[in-house]
């Protein structure tokens, strides 16, 4: 019985084929570690990827040309990805989106560099201006001189800076 796919099930008729694919790829990159993991994980492995192959087959098998076609054309066309929900913590990282990152560190030096008096040398300790330069380097990679009264994120206009 060939059945037209509906908006769901063609998501995850793609999700399984892109499992089914990965699963091939990282083949020959796990299959040491696999081996190692215990007696049975490169079987285990396989029978995982058999399996997702079988029912692939199965379910392209239920379908009219059209979507066979479709999920063809994805499959050599399309990309997937993976996408984190959120800040994600992990040891002494963490996950941010570099806008939100930027805009942090735009607040952070509007409130505390517009008002330093640093010099450049003195700036070189200064705790905000250490994460600035990690994060946040300054933009179009200007230098200041030392000999001004303050260090290079005073300098910037951070209201123009989007």
């Amino acid at each position: 019985m060939q059945e037209k796919l509906t908006g769901k099930e063609r998501t995850a008729l793609l999700y399984l084929a892109a499992l089914d694919d990965e699963m091939h790829k990282a083949s020959t990159i796990l299959r040491e570690r696999l081996r190692t993991a215990s007696p049975t994980g490169w079987r285990n492995w396989r029978l995982v990827q058999t399996t997702t192959s079988r029912l692939l087959i199965q379910l392209v098998d239920t379908l009219p040309e059209k979507d066979v076609r479709w999920l063809r054309h994805m499959l050599e066309n399309g990309r997937m990805s993976i996408t984190l929900p959120g800040p994600i913590a992990k040891h002494d990282y963490l996950i941010v989106d570099a806008r939100d990152m930027a805009d942090i560190s735009r607040m952070a030096a509007r409130q505390e560099c517009w008002l330093c008096m640093k010099g450049h040398k003195e700036a070189q300790s200064c705790k905000l201006c250490k994460c600035l330069q990690n994060i946040a380097p300054m933009p179009d990679g200007e230098k200041v001189p030392d000999t001004l009264y303050s260090c290079e994120y005073a300098q910037v206009n951070w209201e123009d800076e989007t």
